[in-house]
């Protein structure tokens, strides 16, 4: 989908743009300014060394690893339960954009109630040759296939040509009902349509045929456009296209604002977890180079594949679905929660050196009580600014901006709390650098 392409694209020329900013402008701008008259009592961050020594000492600890490990486990037990009712395409009827008492949302939702649906998917009829669409048979396959689809709940009506045929022809015999029926010769159709074409004007016939009348168009009126109603819906709609080939024409799926959602779906459930594994398997690759361990990599991408599965999980809760607006937001908590994870084992790493590999835990405590402090201004400042958009009026920025929230949270957590205890359980020989790439 070209949307996803260019936000990817755009992103990552913004995420490099660090790369000048960061290394190279911040450095030259402090030779610029005045160094600090009196440095702050106690350091940088200083409040923050208790708690966070505190907190790191009950995650390395026996018991506390333990309650930490478990704690996580039972997250993950949570997110993967409710991972499964996740809905690719839209969970509710109405925009999803806004929420459900919106005026628009409750106007879509009275019409809908009242009349034939108000979210359309046309199927093409593609004729071989000229005036395809005159002939009887074309025209009998595409009322049943009209008749087919209103079976299903989702459809609220129908409308061909050949609904045009019926009328035209009842007309012509003083409105009697017993003539609404299709002609049985493509002469008789011609006809009918002659006469109908001599009353309209140019442009009147294009709902139905294109002007030489080889290919049609039929509409289905929806009552929602739900994911669920879509899947639906194609699915009886290829059923009866697989099973009632025509000679001279054939099917073709699907167009109208349904059917470009239909199709928009289908590309997110199949690419998805493609996708997903793909930026996963990028990021195990450059930490386990980065660290020169395999096994820190997978402690990375563990920590941001849980939180990736907790976000998707909190979506099924909250009943919103998985589409083309909201999986970019979803990238974006994973591409944003590995960095805190970093920074607390690149300082336990030196911490761990700078004692002669003497005392673990110590080195986990000091990792986590300076790191830490990063890590809380990093996530703070991130989530204050995303904090705000659980106010707006616009349903999908509130819900995106809540998810994005708990997501860049649940990254730190694992960073301040699940790292330093898997560290501290596990031992891993990258943490002293004795693992070989």
């Amino acid at each position: 989908m070209p949307i996803l392409t260019k936000l990817a694209i755009a992103g990552s020329f913004w995420v490099l743009s660090n790369l000048v900013t960061v290394v190279i402008l911040d450095p030259i701008l402090c030779c610029y300014f005045p160094t600090p008259r009196q440095a702050p009592k106690g350091g940088e961050g200083h409040w923050l060394e208790v708690p966070l020594r505190r907190i790191a000492g009950f995650c390395v600890g026996p018991m506390g690893r333990v309650v930490v490990i478990a704690g996580f486990a039972l997250v993950i037990g949570w997110s993967l339960y409710w991972y499964q009712f996740l809905t690719v395409g839209d969970s509710r009827p109405g925009s999803p954009l806004l929420w459900p008492d919106a005026d628009y949302n409750q106007s879509v939702k009275h019409i809908n109630d009242k009349f034939q649906g108000t979210d359309h998917l046309y199927v093409i009829v593609e004729g071989q040759t000229e005036s395809t669409m005159k002939a009887p048979p074309v025209l009998e396959k595409i009322e049943a296939f009209q008749r087919y689809m209103l079976r299903s709940p989702h459809v609220g009506s129908s409308d061909s040509l050949v609904d045009l045929t019926r009328q035209i022809n009842t007309v012509l015999h003083y409105n009697d009902p017993r003539w609404s029926l299709l002609p049985g010769t493509d002469d008789e159709v011609g006809g009918i349509l002659m006469v109908a074409e001599h009353g309209s004007e140019p442009g009147d016939f294009d709902r139905w045929v294109n002007y030489n009348f080889q290919h049609g168009r039929v509409t289905f009126f929806l009552y929602d456009h739900k994911g669920d109603t879509l899947r639906e819906v194609i699915d009886r709609a290829t059923e009866f296209i697989d099973g009632n080939p025509m000679e001279a024409a054939q099917f073709k799926l699907a167009s109208g604002y349904a059917g470009v959602l239909a199709a928009a779906n289908e590309v997110i459930a199949r690419s998805d977890k493609l996708t997903l594994g793909l930026m996963l398997l990028a990021q195990l690759i450059f930490c386990a180079i980065g660290f020169r361990s395999l096994t820190a990599g997978v402690l990375f991408v563990g920590v941001v594949l849980m939180s990736n599965t907790f976000g998707m999980a909190l979506m099924a809760y909250w009943n919103v679905g998985l589409n083309v607006n909201t999986l970019p937001v979803i990238s974006l908590g994973i591409g944003f929660g590995e960095d805190y994870g970093i920074y607390i084992v690149s300082r336990m790493i030196e911490e761990y050196r700078r004692q002669n590999r003497s005392d673990l835990k110590q080195a986990l405590v000091d990792g986590v009580a300076t790191a830490g402090k990063a890590v809380l201004y990093t996530a703070f400042l991130i989530s204050a600014s995303i904090a705000f958009w659980a106010f707006s009026p616009l349903r999908f920025q509130s819900e995106m901006g809540t998810q994005l929230l708990i997501i860049l949270t649940m990254n730190m957590l694992g960073g301040l709390l699940l790292l330093p205890a898997l560290i501290a359980l596990l031992k891993p020989k990258f943490i002293a650098g004795d693992e070989k790439p």
